[in-house]
């Protein structure tokens, strides 16, 4: 029989900062259409990092939205797997950082690098240790701070 597992919360954490398609074209590039934008990109706007915010502290808001919303306690989490193509910094894993800020002090953490399928990856990966290891509960977190690699003069 395979083992079952149940989702028992989601948590977001979205950078207040919100720049807007007409904000792109007034700062960077006159030649920017935002109805072009939106209606070929599907984005009107987007929530950028002011400068100091770090993966890790999105990925560690998230956690605690989710852990409050599930009214779990951070200690029964034994395993923290962060999806990121945005990592803090080359090593230690930006998980790392993430279990620190969160207080997931009894966590497993590591990152998992694999862009847009990285969340998919990151939650088989979870299913598979809490089947056949030693873990309990589990967090998945998807993070990334694109703004900072963003080419803002160019529309796509």
């Amino acid at each position: 029989m395979k083992p079952s597992f149940r989702v028992l919360s989601t948590g977001i954490c979205l950078p207040d900062l919100i720049v807007s398609n007409e904000d792109i074209q007034q700062r960077y590039n006159p030649a920017i259409d935002p109805d072009w934008v939106a209606d070929t990109l599907g984005i009107r706007h987007r929530h950028v990092a002011r400068e100091g915010i770090q993966t890790s502290d999105l990925a560690a808001a998230a956690v605690a939205s989710s852990l409050d919303k599930a009214g779990v306690d951070a200690g029964s989490v034994d395993l923290l797997i962060l999806a990121t193509a945005s990592p803090d910094r080359r090593a230690p894993a930006t998980a790392c950082f993430a279990q620190q800020k969160s207080g997931l002090a009894n966590a497993v953490a590591f990152d998992v690098s694999a862009v847009c399928s990285g969340f998919l990856f990151g939650l088989t990966a979870a299913a598979a240790m809490l089947a056949t290891g030693p873990f309990k509960r589990a967090m998945v977190v998807g993070a990334d701070v694109f703004s900072r690699a963003t080419d803002w003069q160019r529309r796509d």
